[in-house]
């Protein structure tokens, strides 16, 4: 959870320095973009977290199967 909260504060602070200046390049373009990879970035995060979880439950399991 606490490493959560770190990934959006630190999104956050991405997304708070974003100015729409005319720095040559479609501002709006660039801020879809990096919504989106930050939307990838929390997808792999919890895939990663399912699949730990998933290995997880299957050591358990042959722990538990081993004592009896």
């Amino acid at each position: 959870m606490r490493r959560e909260l770190l990934g959006i504060k630190s999104a956050l602070g991405d997304a708070t320095s974003f100015h729409l200046g005319s720095q040559g390049f479609n501002n709006a373009e660039q801020l879809a973009k990096d919504i989106h990879e930050l939307e990838r970035d929390e997808q792999d995060e919890e895939s990663q977290q399912q699949n730990l979880e998933v290995q997880n439950f299957k050591v358990t399991q042959q722990i538990l199967m081993s004592t009896r």
